[in-house]
């Protein structure tokens, strides 16, 4: 019977068969029949903590200059943290594995072999490294390590095993994802030398101007080389009755050294599962490696604090514990990966190095690596045999929430970009990801050199691999997202406001994250640099610049920046000086017009006016009479006016002459010796400013007025010593020692003595004056000590002065056990004690 047919025959039985088949036709459609709108289809996730510690023996170690070996590891001691999310047909799997590095060949096994155990696909599976630098080496040429056989062949199964488990727990959940501030406890490990302290390299070349690990207040350094990220990020999963499922969390701080085998990465998933553990069930905590190439946990700008892994982790958990509360979780949001591959050149020797290297080698007879220069030796003919990489690039979108992977040691300025240009809301970057491709440090860094900029496997890609991988991870962000990529934003405080209303002809806010200095103003007028600069650097600390944001600046560390401005009629900026005025003979150049003036900081060789502002004009020289406090933000305004050549330093007049007869339009801040410093918020004007304008801006940045920097400290005559030591021979001393030149300098030697007749109690009395600045070594000085010489366990009394060790510039007493310090600073002074 045909359909027509049965419509006209019963029209009731046509109704009921038409209900049928459109009920059915929904079903088939996964459609409701009531035309309601589609369900979102839901979001499952599984978690499981995968044991991954060796049973071996003997076990090589990585993440050092030169191979070591460590004994058997205890069960548990590593682990794989694993996640799988499932949306309907899509399948992601995260791996977070407590080692050093692990290289692409070794992650692939790993992949392939959960493939075949879950059919996820290998392009969504994210196997990440925590970077504990006390793990087993998976990877040969791991600097002097090579990847210890055994455990390499043993790792792929275990994070297989893992994924597979976490698959197998697959439940439905929500999820949901926040970035809140952890101050204090990422810094900038990467620091600046003076010009005068350059280091060598391992190839014996004076190369270095950024190292990392300067010491704490080290002088020798100008200061940080680059940002950091402070951002801790997290994701968390629960049940859908609310219950945690998992946390992943992500912070940018390199390792901390010291606290087991999974270091801090370890502790704080441990302690965090179980202050979240629910009805006897804890969820699975992870830390993962954010962007911390050049960062870590210690704080060179300032004495050294003493270590404390367990209280680290426990200020990072409190702030995860405040960011968990509240935070809302969604059940269906969209989840998608995207995986690119990216061939890189690698930086080869040149024949003069690999010359060099291969005598290295022939003298090394085949055994491991002793010394910097063997490692760097066999680094540079395994780059010679391996000139490029193929690395792979991973993003993954949950909802508004992008993760990027990237198998390199990231500078925290790489992850900054990636998140300020990213197309989504909130975006994570995990380094060391499905490979261990070494450092990448931004073109402008490679300039600086140092241990991070060494060819080597793990530092070996070519100079744009950066920009190269930023732009192909953004691609892929934009391809996700469905939406562009963002411009970083501009943050315009109340002093930005103020110039942008006198209409500057340029402003440059120098907060830009790389290239030329992008100009604010209407007129596009960017500064051209010139030279080695670094970015992103802390600018003037005020709300006034940018609002709830940081402000920054641009680091001059050789280089200079420049622009043609036409008709400007006065100059703006603020200054950071970082270099001492007693080390050249011209302190730094601040601003060049051509041959219509030179405005400089006074040197050595100026004398008296040594860190004062010296500005030439023509013939006519003028210094002014401010001495200038090192390591602080000055605000100068320059005003040119029909009779005048004005200069207002931090809102007061400092400097006048007459007007040049010719000026010219080719601005150089910087000039030929640029200042080893900092410059921010540079805006020329068109009108001149007045003494009140310049009052007016300085006020405007609600800076403090930086301290006037210590008067030099007088020569001191104590005269005759004839009354002191009368006065000290009529107490009857077991001995007395009045020393004189030349016997009177400790450099370098002690005076050991045996003096008998001293009790449990007892006194002693000199004088003494320290010349060593108190951050060059762990104690600075030992001064008097009572006990037996050479005593390992140092029993006795020990009288000093605190270095970079602990109490930096105070007096310390030690025993062997305990330590005391007094709070007086005693940094090259003389005193009595």
């Amino acid at each position: 019977m045909e359909w027509y047919q049965v419509m006209k025959i019963s029209p009731s039985t046509t109704t009921l068969l038409a209900g049928t088949l459109c009920c059915l036709l929904a079903l088939w459609l996964r459609l409701p029949a009531d035309d309601s709108a589609p369900t979102e289809p839901a979001l499952e996730a599984g978690a499981h903590i995968q044991d991954v510690t060796p049973p071996f023996d003997s076990l090589l170690i990585n993440g050092g200059f030169t191979e070591r070996r460590r004994g058997k590891m205890n069960p548990g001691d590593l682990k794989a943290r694993c996640f799988v999310l499932r949306r309907d047909q899509t399948l992601i799997a995260i791996a977070v594995v407590d080692s050093c590095m692990i290289p692409r060949d070794v992650c692939d096994r790993a992949k392939q072999l959960t493939f075949k155990a879950t059919g996820i696909p290998t392009e969504n599976i994210l196997i990440t490294s925590t970077h504990t630098h006390t793990a087993p080496s998976t990877m040969d040429y791991c600097l002097g390590t090579m990847a210890d056989p055994a455990y390499t062949n043993f790792l792929p199964p275990k994070i297989s095993e893992g994924i597979t488990n976490a698959f197998k727990k697959i439940q439905p959940a929500r999820i949901g994802w926040f970035q809140i501030p952890a101050k204090g406890l990422t810094h900038n490990r990467r620091w600046i030398t003076r010009p005068d302290k350059m280091q060598t390299d391992p190839f014996g070349e004076t190369t270095v101007r950024a190292m990392m690990h300067p010491g704490y207040q080290n002088p020798n350094y100008i200061g940080p080389s680059g940002p950091i990220d402070d951002e801790l990020s997290l994701i968390s999963i629960e049940s859908l009755d609310g219950k945690p499922l998992a946390v992943l969390a992500n912070y940018s701080m390199h390792y901390y050294g010291g606290c087991g085998p999974a270091d801090y990465f370890g502790m704080y998933s441990d302690r965090l599962a179980e202050q979240l553990t629910r009805d006897g069930q804890a969820p699975v905590c992870a830390m993962t490696q954010g962007t911390s190439g050049d960062l870590h946990w210690m704080n060179y700008k300032i004495p050294r604090n003493i270590r404390d892994a367990s209280k680290y982790t426990n200020d990072l958990i409190a702030l995860t514990q405040t960011a968990l509360k509240d935070l809302p979780h969604h059940d269906s949001p969209p989840l998608a990966m995207d995986q690119k591959s990216l061939t890189l050149k690698r930086r080869l020797p040149n024949q003069k190095r690999l010359a060099w290297a291969d005598q290295l080698l022939t003298e090394m007879k085949g055994r491991r690596p002793k010394t910097r220069p063997e490692v760097y030796a066999e680094q540079a003919r395994y780059l010679h045999e391996n000139p490029s990489e193929e690395i792979l690039l991973q993003t993954l979108r949950i909802g508004d929430l992008a993760l990027t992977a990237l198998p390199n040691e990231v500078y925290a300025i790489t992850g900054l970009k990636l998140k300020a240009r990213s197309p989504f809301e909130t975006t994570i970057n995990l380094e060391l990801s499905n490979g261990a491709s070494g450092y990448i440090p931004p073109p402008e860094q490679h300039a600086l050199g140092g241990y991070t900029t060494w060819p080597a496997r793990t530092a070996g890609l070519e100079v744009q691999a950066e920009p190269k991988i930023v732009e192909a991870l953004l691609s892929s962000l934009e391809s996700l997202s469905e939406k562009p990529r963002r411009q970083a934003a501009l943050h315009h405080g109340d002093y930005p406001k103020a110039i942008l209303a006198k209409k500057p002809l340029a402003y440059w806010r120098c907060d830009d994250l790389d290239g030329s200095l992008r100009d604010s103003s209407p007129h596009n007028l960017p500064g051209k640099i010139t030279g080695t600069v670094a970015y992103y650097l802390d600018g003037p600390d005020s709300p006034a610049f940018s609002g709830d944001h940081s402000n920054h600046a641009l680091q001059l560390a050789g280089g200079n920046v420049s622009a043609t401005v036409p008709d400007a009629r006065s100059l703006s900026f603020f200054f950071w000086n970082g270099m001492e005025q007693s080390v050249r003979d011209n302190t730094g150049d601040l601003v060049l017009l051509d041959d219509t003036f030179h405005l400089r900081i006074g040197g050595k060789a100026d004398g008296k006016h040594a860190g004062h502002l010296i500005l030439k004009s023509g013939e006519k020289i003028t210094h002014g009479g401010t001495n200038l406090t090192l390591r602080h933000w000055h605000h100068l305004s320059l005003s040119v006016d029909k009779s005048h050549l004005q200069l207002f330093l931090d809102g007061q007049p400092e400097l006048k002459l007459p007007r040049p007869k010719i000026l010219s339009t080719n601005w150089t801040l910087g000039g030929p010796l640029p200042i080893e410093g900092r410059l921010d918020e540079v805006a020329w004007l068109p009108t001149p400013l007045t003494v009140n304008d310049a009052k007016q801006l300085y006020t405007l940045s609600k800076l403090t007025p930086p301290p006037k920097p210590l008067p030099p400290r007088p020569k001191q005559d104590r005269g005759s010593t004839k009354n002191y030591s009368e006065t000290i021979l009529s107490s009857k001393p077991a001995a007395y020692w009045p020393l004189k030149p030349p016997t009177n300098n400790f450099t370098g030697k002690r005076f050991p003595a045996n003096v008998p007749n001293i009790g449990d109690t007892y006194s002693v009395s000199f004088w003494f004056r320290n010349s060593l600045p108190n951050s060059k070594r762990p104690v600075t000085a030992y001064l008097f000590s009572r006990g037996i010489d050479g005593l390992k366990s140092a029993d006795g009394d020990h009288l000093g002065i605190g270095g970079t060790h602990a109490a930096a510039g105070h007096l310390i007493v030690y025993n062997g056990s305990l330590l005391v310090c007094w709070p007086t600073s005693h940094d090259r002074s003389r005193f009595s004690v």
